[in-house]
């Protein structure tokens, strides 16, 4: 699996940063699900960190660029605060081939 970084900025809300994998495939956005679930297991146990982790299918989602909605695209997204609320929101996508 190849994960390209790309330069799109996407607003989401004021508070929240953001990592966002887009998939052709369900079975890649499971695999990278699962890898952000062990990310999730190490921060959750410090302080003031926020990590959530959702896989959906693509369809109309504030979370992601309305160019990749219905298109059969699936998603693997984590939202954290890089362990400060007053951290600076950061919004990183990545394309997953």
């Amino acid at each position: 699996m190849k994960t390209i970084k790309t330069e799109f900025n996407h607003q989401v809300n004021e508070s929240s940063s953001w990592i966002v994998y887009i998939t052709k495939t369900w079975e890649e956005a499971d695999a990278l699900h699962h890898f952000a679930m062990t990310q999730r297991a190490i921060v959750s146990g410090v302080a003031d960190w926020y990590y959530t982790v959702s896989t959906v299918k693509v369809e109309k989602d504030c979370r992601i660029p309305a160019f990749f909605h219905d298109r059969g695209y699936y998603a693997t997204v984590i939202e954290h605060n890089n362990g400060d609320w007053k951290a600076t929101p950061k919004y990183d996508l990545y394309i997953v081939e």
